[in-house]
């Protein structure tokens, strides 16, 4: 008796555990970090945007989609389209899980798109996966970065 309470006790912990560690068929992007410090400014001709991508099927197309979002442009938050930028060949692992860092580097074609009469003002991405049976992942918006114009 002991040895079937045990069993089922063990059997509940690992269902447990294996519950918690699922993450399903909808691919999820997270935003991690830029790689300049608190500003933009007319010298920064480039920068690092780093997410976190996990599909639980390892069906990821290899693009994300991005938008940038400018605070002084109401406009580039519901009317500018999303662009496809490629991510590295994480889609060749179909079939288990992937958990990949995505690093895409912003060129100033990326983000110099503001007003330069206006300032201050600041920038952010809007940013979104696709996997290869069509789930979307949640659109994510980055942290708001200010943009300083000399």
């Amino acid at each position: 008796m002991k040895q079937i309470l045990l069993l089922s006790a063990a059997a509940i912990v690992v269902l447990v555990a294996c519950s918690k560690d699922s993450v399903g068929t909808k691919p999820q992007i997270t935003f991690k970090s830029y790689s300049i410090p608190a500003i933009v400014d007319s010298l920064v001709d480039q920068f690092d945007a780093t997410f976190q991508v996990v599909d639980g099927d390892g069906d990821i197309q290899n693009q994300f989609y991005f938008r940038p979002v400018i605070d002084s442009d109401p406009l580039s938050l519901t009317d500018s389209a999303f662009a496809p930028r490629q991510m590295p060949n994480i889609g060749a692992h179909k079939g288990s899980k992937v958990d990949a860092e995505v690093i895409y580097n912003l060129q100033s074609s990326d983000f110099k798109i503001y007003d330069p009469n206006v300032n201050p003002d600041s920038f952010r991405l809007r940013v979104f996966i696709i996997d290869d049976a069509g789930n979307s992942s949640d659109t994510i918006i980055t942290p708001k970065i200010p943009i300083i114009k000399y």
